[in-house]
């Protein structure tokens, strides 16, 4: 073998080595910075409702996937009250165009004569980052208390 072709074939070594390391960099940045996900699409704002049972937060959205309410006194939010998928809405039975799943989260460990916030994340994001999704629990004899965005909610939404 020759000096030349010895120096071509470790030439050729080289750009697959620079290649190779390259698509590791690529690779490693894309795992490491993912895209941000999309918000579920909501049909329905998340309104507070109760029955004479616990209270619950329930709303609607177009994806089906998991979902969670967390829920404080102060913004921390560092209560969480999983969801429960309730009903799923298919085009042909709302002629929408499109299926929809309504969700609901039971809200426990509430103290009475409490405001409370609340956000909806659903598929990892919080898909009301808006800050008026708030209640108040009720004292003795009281009733509940909404927000008005979230009483106009309901009155909009007709849910009861």
């Amino acid at each position: 073998m020759n000096t030349s072709q010895s120096g071509r074939d470790r030439s050729g070594y080289a750009q697959v080595v620079r290649r190779s390391v390259r698509w590791a960099v690529v690779c490693a940045w894309a795992l490491a910075f993912p895209p941000p996900l999309a918000a579920a699409t909501l049909v329905h704002r998340p309104i507070c409702k109760t029955r004479g049972g616990p209270r619950h937060i329930v709303w609607s959205a177009r994806e089906n996937e998991s979902a969670s309410v967390q829920y404080s006194t102060d913004a921390s939010f560092s209560l969480s009250a999983p969801m429960e998928p309730v009903r799923t809405f298919l085009s042909s039975q709302t002629d929408m165009g499109f299926t929809f799943y309504q969700y609901r989260a039971d809200l426990t460990g509430l103290a009475p004569a409490l405001p409370y916030s609340y956000q909806v994340i659903q598929g990892g994001q919080n898909v009301t980052p808006e800050s008026d999704y708030r209640f108040s629990t009720p004292g003795p004899g009281r009733s509940v208390s909404w927000s008005s965005a979230t009483a106009e909610t309901a009155a909009a939404t007709n849910w009861r």
